[in-house]
């Protein structure tokens, strides 16, 4: 069914991401974006760049990557108060945060799994 298919491809690409495999993780998610619409297609659209900013990184494009970056600052605010499964808006801007800081971020697993 859609609703278990799209689990799997969430927690898929939330391990793969966490694993440092971005441009993977960005497929999984993909494969829910391109299903959804409204705010969820948004939150999932600011999860697929936070992806794209780490392999802009691992291929040495520092400027798409910060392009990509002001970007997603722009679709947070767009996005406002929202969550999908066990992840808000304030997991989204932590995630943001460090990618500003040129760190390595992770994204929270769901408790519940």
């Amino acid at each position: 069914n859609d609703c278990g298919t799209e689990k799997r491809h969430w927690q898929e690409g939330i391990e793969l991401f966490n694993k440092g495999l971005a441009y993977e993780s960005h497929e999984e998610f993909e494969h829910v974006w391109l299903k959804s619409t409204g705010k969820k297609k948004l939150f999932l659209q600011i999860l697929i760049l936070i992806a794209a900013v780490q392999v802009h990184r691992a291929k040495g494009r520092v400027d798409t990557a910060r392009r990509v970056l002001l970007t997603i600052e722009k679709k947070l605010i767009e996005l406002g108060d929202f969550s999908l499964h066990h992840l808000d808006q304030g997991a989204l801007q932590t995630l943001f945060k460090r990618l500003q800081k040129n760190e390595s971020p992770k994204i929270p697993q769901d408790p519940r799994d």
